[in-house]
């Protein structure tokens, strides 16, 4: 079994003088099929643990809220890096909507990513329809986590032509495809601490939508409200009104500021917080690089706070 391997190979890891540390990208399983499991897994890799990275803030609180045996480990708080020259982009607007079969003057909402529970894209899909207007498009672009959900996803659209669904997986040279044709990203969570799919559709300067919640406040602070639009409570059709309201009043100049989220400042930090876990001024599992004013210093960065 996978978790009982991986915790015997962190042992023996330990045992050969390796210091662990856990970059907190979710605080459990998306599915949750194996509670029990899952329960006993986190204890023992918390007990492990020399140390870890939270994305935000905000992650770092609810970790510690969650796992108090995280009070005694070293922690940073370092961002998640952006995906600007990370996927190719030498497709136009033009030609992307051309592949795709949309119009020129549509408005295209897309929603690009492994489509799971927790996204709500049956949701989107059913507020699309009620609120959209007739020349309006959505596109969905995944690969559904099982059957259920492709039929979930299906069902939602009913046959409506203004619903584009492309419920396969996106190879990386095809994603700049969805990407350009949009004109905003949806991303209707139930649930979320951190989310790679905003930061990809803000990489490729696309206005986004996103639930008020986890990491998503952060980001909003990091690249402005005229980039990150966001929202309390579920996801509805008025949410998504207001947000297409947003999306074509607000002016936007340029691209989104990305600084704090690029890659030289994210590993220059990295790596100054792996120094105080195996340099010579480790001290043990209570030291803490969360107060890292010296270390934005010396990158020469005027940094912000959080995704």
């Amino acid at each position: 079994m996978f978790a009982v391997a991986h915790i015997g190979l962190m042992v023996w890891a330990r045992l050969r003088g390796a210091k662990m540390v856990w970059t907190v990208h979710n605080l459990q399983a998306h599915e949750r099929r194996h509670p029990g499991l899952e329960q006993w897994y986190r204890a023992a890799f918390l007990f492990l643990l020399d140390g870890f990275v939270s994305l935000t803030e905000a992650g770092h609180q609810e970790a510690m809220n969650r796992f108090p045996m995280l009070s005694g480990k070293a922690s940073a708080v370092i961002p998640r890096g952006h995906y600007r020259g990370v996927y190719p982009e030498t497709v136009s607007r033009a030609q992307a909507r051309e592949r795709l079969g949309i119009s020129a003057e549509a408005l295209v909402v897309l929603h690009l990513g492994q489509i799971r529970s927790y996204k709500n894209v049956p949701g989107l899909i059913r507020c699309f329809r009620d609120t959209a207007s007739s020349d309006d498009i959505l596109l969905i672009a995944g690969l559904p986590f099982n059957e259920k959900l492709r039929s979930d996803v299906v069902n939602a659209s009913g046959g409506d032509p203004r619903v584009r669904l492309h419920l396969d997986f996106i190879p990386d040279e095809h994603l700049q495809v969805f990407l350009r044709a949009a004109d905003m990203a949806v991303f209707p969570y139930s649930d979320v601490l951190n989310s790679g799919g905003v930061l990809l559709a803000l990489s490729f300067d696309l206005p986004t939508i996103a639930p008020a919640m986890g990491a998503i406040p952060e980001v909003q602070e990091w690249v402005g409200p005229d980039w990150v639009h966001t929202y309390h409570g579920a996801f509805s059709g008025e949410v998504l009104a207001r947000a297409l309201e947003w999306r074509l009043k607000t002016k936007r100049s340029g691209r989104p500021n990305l600084e704090r989220l690029d890659w030289v400042v994210v590993a220059r930090e990295t790596v100054n917080f792996f120094e105080t876990l195996t340099g010579p001024a480790a001290h043990g599992p209570g030291n803490s690089a969360r107060s890292d004013d010296n270390d934005r210093d010396d990158a020469g960065e005027n940094l912000g706070e959080v995704t």
